[in-house]
């Protein structure tokens, strides 16, 4: 589910959040909510503050959903995009690679729902596909 299907009751229904995290997590999403509220991200503030270099704007969003949501923190994976060596996705940890997250494809810049391991397993089976042509 893309960006443009992420609705909040998509959003609560697929990951079994509540009406309020759902709400949160779609104003993060669509940059309607500030990722770096003390009040209401203060674990994300303070990392913030600890860093020597300011993280990107969806490393700050990802570390707000992460907190608010319940996840296990955010991780990367995927093939590097470009020369700054920067992952293909980065993505909520639910604990299990086939569990349902939350996935920010930094290609395309689109939030997406869904497995961790069928995304890379989709990108490998393109992978097999060109190499076959």
């Amino acid at each position: 589910m893309s960006n443009k299907q992420l609705t909040f009751s998509n959003i609560q229904t697929q990951l079994n959040l509540s009406l309020e995290v759902a709400k949160t997590v779609h104003g993060l999403m669509n940059d309607s909510i500030d990722p770096e509220s003390f009040e209401r991200f203060p674990q994300t503030y303070h990392w913030i503050c600890q860093c020597f270099n300011r993280p990107s704007e969806i490393e700050i969003i990802m570390s707000a959903i992460n907190e608010v949501a319940g996840f296990h923190g955010v991780e990367y994976a995927g093939p590097e995009i470009d020369s700054r060596f920067t992952p293909r996705f980065s993505y909520c940890n639910a604990g299990d690679t086939y569990n349902t997250t939350i996935v920010h494809d930094n290609e395309t810049s689109d939030f997406i729902i869904g497995c961790l391991g069928d995304l890379i397993e989709s990108l490998e089976d393109e992978d097999e596909d060109e190499d076959e042509d």
